[in-house]
């Protein structure tokens, strides 16, 4: 999962080091899972100043049959948000908002039934 979700910011020059980069986010995953509950994870790697680029980016997967992630209530996640971005205040702002964000305006439902990146950014969008 963390190879197929990292691999955007790969494609994209983000990430150099394709293979270092998932090692650091299975390193921060072996530390403690990522994953919130109710079938939420935001993986990113344990000290962001690592990260070569300081604009932040979110890379949002989504899993519709879920895998498993070490969920502390067990369930399996089905939506990743990656975050990545060198400035620690940044990855923490972004943590938070996430947070309150999916608290306070979607279901994790209706990102499960979205075909298209533009639905996703739809949902993201709704008030």
């Amino acid at each position: 999962v963390l190879t197929d979700l990292s691999k955007p910011l790969y494609d994209t020059g983000i990430v150099t080091d394709h293979a270092q980069f998932v090692s650091k986010l299975m390193s921060r995953e072996n530390m403690i899972s990522t994953s919130l509950g109710h079938s939420i994870a935001m993986p990113h790697i344990r000290n962001p100043q690592e990260n070569s680029s300081s604009k932040p980016v979110i890379v949002i997967g989504i899993c519709k049959d879920g895998v498993d992630f070490n969920a502390p209530d067990g369930e399996k996640v089905k939506l990743f948000f990656l975050i990545y971005t060198n400035n620690e205040i940044a990855h923490l702002r972004i943590i938070s908002k996430i947070n309150r964000f999916l608290r306070n305006n979607v279901d994790i439902n209706d990102f499960l039934t979205v075909d298209t990146p533009k639905d996703v950014i739809r949902l993201l969008l709704k008030d």
